[in-house]
């Protein structure tokens, strides 16, 4: 989708940095969405953060990885429909390896 006021070396430009953006933000949020069921817990049960886990709760990790990727997904999407201007669908085949390299 290419925005009215934007010439081609602006869109080039937009494009890049919300590729960039979009990847960098992504990753963040997997990062944080990782270790964040393990922090409710401990805090829900009065345990502080020095304290040792216990090795049944490690399945926790596998459940903020995977809300994690999920909402890494969206968030990349996101960034790049509105404001990198990108169409749904090559978002979609970008994100699948079926993209090309624009």
């Amino acid at each position: 989708m290419k925005l009215p006021i934007d010439s081609e070396q602006k869109q080039t430009i937009r494009r890049a940095v919300a590729k960039a953006a979009a990847s960098l933000i992504a990753f963040c949020v997997l990062l944080a969405c990782i270790p964040a069921p393990m922090l409710i817990w401990m805090l829900a049960s009065g345990a502080s953060l020095e304290s040792k886990v216990p090795e049944d709760m490690l399945w926790l990790v596998l459940v903020g990885g995977s809300v994690g990727a999920g909402a890494a997904y969206l968030i990349y999407r996101w960034i790049l429909v509105k404001v990198g201007g990108f169409d749904s669908y090559e978002v979609g085949r970008r994100w699948h390896g079926k993209g090309t390299n624009t």
